[in-house]
Formats: structure tokens, sequence, C-alpha cells
């Protein structure tokens, strides 16, 4: 579809029968490019330690409630291949912009997981942290990185100011914005751009974030490998986060806005999360979209799920009881290896050695 095209649908008066048939357009659209394929993801937080003042977020260097934590490389593996012998096949390791934890360091942890995913067969490495320099960005992607997700939050750039302040590195919106294109050209394969509604006008930030898409194709010869579409929800001593403001977005805005990115880029993949209930996503979700399940967002938070994290998450229930609902419901699972219980006890997976 034309931009003019989806620009009417985004500016369309979001009614309920309106929202219902611009979903199942774009499901029948995106489905016939993707198939009914649903690819797995997991987050697994290196630090909760930050430099920057990001007023939603409750790793923000000013908050005093929050917990902190740096994963050792050590604890990192064991929680890594625990997350292996649950059947995950795509791990997104997220980080908080941690002074001590700059892009070397983080390069031993892709480093690591690169070896123990290779030796559970293969799968996929993800980052989301800071914004890099390109040389920073050549290091990951030596390392075994696949793909790099770093949300621009909003492109509005006086909003944008007005949530990250200054003198917060994150703070320079420009360097942010040109990211991507430093990791593409030093050699990450696959990149995530993506929003945080909540911070400015939704319409104009969709506008906007397919208009990145859009440069990001025409440059490097391919679209985004995901979108990250997380809607601002309560953070522990973030009060910012949890009160209404005009900038809210209801639950039928949010999937008309949905629905107008799976038409404006249909080969990416939507990046579900457990910030939304699961009756939520499971309404909106189809084919060629990306998936969470398990989800700690604070280091560590698999072997200990007792922390608070960045965010509130909703639980959603079993993982091997939910994989097969959506079986059942025609998807595909991608990057998930339904484990066996007996090897996965005798630790098949976990075998000796390092790197």
């Amino acid at each position: 579809m034309q931009d003019s095209d989806l620009c009417v649908l985004l500016w369309a008066q979001p009614e309920a029968a309106t929202v219902e048939a611009i979903e199942r357009l774009a499901h029948r659209v995106k489905e016939k490019i993707c198939g009914r394929v649903v690819s797995l993801v997991i987050p697994q937080y290196l630090t909760s330690y930050c430099q920057n003042e990001c007023v939603y977020c409750a790793y923000r260097v000013s908050n005093s409630d929050t917990p902190r934590r740096r994963l050792a490389l050590s604890e990192f593996e064991r929680e890594f291949r625990m997350i292996l012998d649950w059947g995950y096949r795509q791990v997104e390791l997220v980080l908080a912009d941690d002074p001590e934890f700059p892009a070397e360091r983080v390069a031993s942890y892709v480093r690591l997981a690169r070896h123990w995913m290779d030796r559970a067969g293969g799968g996929k490495i993800a980052v989301n942290g800071p914004a890099y320099q390109g040389a920073q960005y050549r290091l990951l992607a030596e390392a075994g990185l696949d793909w790099l997700a770093l949300w621009q939050e909003t492109y509005q750039e006086d909003q944008f100011l007005k949530w990250h302040q200054v003198p917060s590195p994150k703070a320079h919106f420009r360097f942010r914005l040109d990211a991507l294109d430093r990791a593409l050209r030093a050699g990450i394969g696959q990149v995530a751009p993506g929003l945080l509604f909540g911070l400015a006008d939704w319409r104009l930030d969709v506008l906007r974030l397919m208009q990145h898409c859009r440069y990001l194709e025409e440059q490097y010869g391919k679209p985004p490998y995901a979108l990250g579409i997380p809607r601002l929800k309560p953070a522990l001593g973030s009060p910012a986060s949890g009160r209404p403001s005009r900038y809210s977005v209801s639950d039928l805005q949010y999937r008309l806005a949905l629905a107008v990115l799976k038409l404006a880029v249909p080969q990416s993949r939507l990046f579900f999360n457990t910030r939304e209930p699961l009756r939520f996503n499971r309404q909106v979700l189809c084919g060629g979209n990306l998936f969470t399940v398990d989800c700690a967002t604070f280091p560590g938070g698999y072997l200990d799920p007792t922390q608070a994290g960045q965010f509130r998450t909703e639980s959603y229930g079993q993982r091997e009881e939910l994989v097969r609902t959506l079986q059942e419901a025609g998807f595909v699972m991608e990057d998930y290896v339904p484990p066996e219980p007996a090897l996965a006890a005798a630790g098949r997976l976990s075998g000796e050695g390092s790197v």
C-alpha cells in the first residue's frame, strides 16, 4: 500500500468496526507474505545500573527505589543454558546504559551465548542496549550477534528531550537515530527500530517509524528484522509511567497503529511483549510476528524471580501449554524446540566446557 493510503487509515476515527476491518486486511496481507509462522523470543537482562534519566523508567539513575545488579559472566552462562533447556532458540540480551558494562564487555556475553546456542543446534542472539559507535557494533558483530534492537522511543525530538533529560547520554537524539545505520555498516546483519507508545502523538510516531523503515530498506536492501511496539506501563519509582497523560494510547488506538504497521512493513516482525495481557496479544497476533512468553526484566530474573524489574509484566502461565494453544490455532512456532523432559533434566544442553 502507498504511504498516502496508510495515512488515511492511520488518521481514521478509531471505532471498533473500522479497526476490526483494518486488522482483518492487515492479517491477510501479512500472512500471505510470512505464512502462519510465529517466532518466540525471550529477553535476558545483563545489568540494571544506568547513567540515564529517562523519567518513565525504573532504571533511571536518580531512582533510589529500584534494586541494582550486574549479572556476572558465570551467572549469565548458567541462566542462558537454562533458557536453552526450556527450548528457546532466540534470546534478546538487554542492558541499561551502564558505564561499567561497555560494548567490549557485552561482546564477551554475546560470544559465550553464541557458543552455547551453536552447541544447542543454532539460533538467534540479539542485543537491546545503548546506542554505540560503529567500532563497538563491529565488536558485537564479530562476537556473533545476529540482530540489534534499538527503540527510538519517540521520533518527535522536542518530546524526546522532555522524557530523556540532559546530561543523560541518551538525550542525544540524532546519535540514537543514526545508530542502526552504524550497526548495519559495522556488519550486524539485521536491525529492529521501534517506539514506546505513550510519549508523544502516536500517529506521528507511527508515520515516522514507517518512514525510518522505508529508509533502512532503501539504503541497505532489506526491511528491518522486527519493530519494537511497547506501550508505556507503570514502573517502580517512576510516577510518570503510571499516570494517564494526553499521549496515553487506548487499546483501540493501539490496535489501529499495529494494523497499519503490519500493512506498512509486512515483512518485519512486530515484537509482542508481556507488558500487555495475554488475551490482548492473542487478539492482535498473526503470522510473521515475534512473541514473548517468559519475561524477567531484572538481571538474573529467571534464576531468582523475586526481584522487581524494569517495568510491570503480565503472567502468561505455562510455556508449554501456551505454545500448544498457539499450535492448535494453526501457528507454526519458530526459534523454539520443545524440550524432552528426560534429556533436559539430565542437562544434555548444559554439558562440560565453556569459552
